[in-house]
């Protein structure tokens, strides 16, 4: 359906309302350990995707020159 949007979607009753809440929680255990590895591994493969692959870093994946 190329140019849905959000707003036409709500026009044409085939989405609904909805509302984002953010909850955050403790880690037990080892999750944050393995959080930290993760977040790690995710922010050198953004740096990459900068820096090699043209991407912006703001805001971040919009589009890439590949």
């Amino acid at each position: 359906m190329a140019g849905c949007d959000y707003e036409r979607g709500l026009a044409d009753g085939i989405l609904a309302r909805f509302r984002v809440g953010l909850l955050g929680v403790g880690f037990s255990g080892g999750e944050q350990e393995e959080y930290e590895e993760l977040d790690s591994k995710a922010s050198r493969a953004r740096s990459s995707l900068i820096k090699e692959y043209g991407c912006p870093s703001e805001p971040f994946g919009s589009s890439c020159d590949t």
